[in-house]
């Protein structure tokens, strides 16, 4: 079996990017907290997740107060979905 001649593909370029919206782990700590405040049985368990998540901040898709607009999954789908 013979093949036709291997492809000669080449890169015409890389890049990377991330979501303009970046907040430090402390932040997000306090607007989760604030979000679900009385909802949730044991609070200091955020804190321990939060602790231990190994990273200092994170990207998110819209600004953090549109999340707290945001109804039910397919709200937060939508929101995500044009953000990408």
């Amino acid at each position: 079996m013979r093949f036709a001649e291997p492809f000669a593909g080449r890169i015409a370029g890389a890049g990377s990017a991330f979501p303009r919206h970046y907040y430090s782990q402390p932040v997000l700590l306090g607007a989760l907290r604030e979000y679900w405040k009385g909802q949730i049985e044991n609070p200091r368990v955020l804190d321990q997740l939060f602790a231990h998540s190994g990273v200092d901040g994170r990207h998110l898709a819209l600004p953090l107060e549109r999340y707290y607009g945001l109804r039910n999954f397919g709200e937060f789908n939508q929101a995500w979905t044009e953000a990408a």
